[in-house]
């Protein structure tokens, strides 16, 4: 007697499925633990050693000693670091204010150019080799400046945590300013 032609091709269904699924679960495991794009899921590390989100998390004096760390570290680099240095931190910038603002990508992406641009600004106009006081008065002028069209691009809601971030950033750095007084703004 034939075999029953249904439950042959049933079973031949079920084997192909079966192995489906078994090589669709091995590629999302292949490429969840292999391939840079999902690096993102596997939670890897900030290669960025300016970690702006994990310095916010941190205790007042961790936080201190690790703002210590970077700044006697910078010192130390050579000039063409302190460039790949200083993008990361720019970069470390957007991620924080992206993380605290939930920011779309379009307003990151606004956001990056914004701070990019400020920051070739000051070092192209000589700013940063100005002297202290004429220095700081060109830079609160330029972070004005960059404040307001950066709110322009933010929700009132984002606006008012900005406000909150910037007075928060403005009361931890007030410290490590040479020569600014208590009540002055940045």
């Amino acid at each position: 007697m034939p075999a029953n032609p249904s439950y042959s091709h049933r079973n031949r269904n079920q084997i192909t499925l079966t192995a489906a699924i078994i090589l669709l679960a091995g590629s999302t495991v292949f490429a969840l633990s292999y391939l840079p794009w999902f690096g993102y899921l596997r939670g890897e590390r900030n290669e960025n050693p300016y970690d702006l989100v994990a310095l916010d998390k941190q205790d007042a004096a961790t936080r201190e000693k690790t703002i210590n760390q970077w700044a006697e570290e910078w010192k130390t680099l050579p000039e063409e670091q302190r460039m790949d240095r200083a993008d990361q931190f720019l970069n470390a910038v957007v991620d924080l204010m992206e993380e605290k603002l939930d920011l779309r990508q379009s307003q990151k992406v606004e956001t990056k150019g914004l701070i990019k641009g400020a920051a070739m600004v000051a070092t192209q106009s000589g700013i940063r080799e100005d002297m202290p006081p004429e220095r700081r008065e060109k830079m609160r002028e330029l972070s004005e400046k960059i404040r307001g069209q950066l709110e322009s691009i933010l929700t009132p809601e984002q606006r008012g945590t900005f406000k909150e971030m910037m007075e928060e950033r403005d009361r931890r750095l007030r410290p490590h300013r040479p020569g600014a007084s208590p009540g002055e703004r940045p």
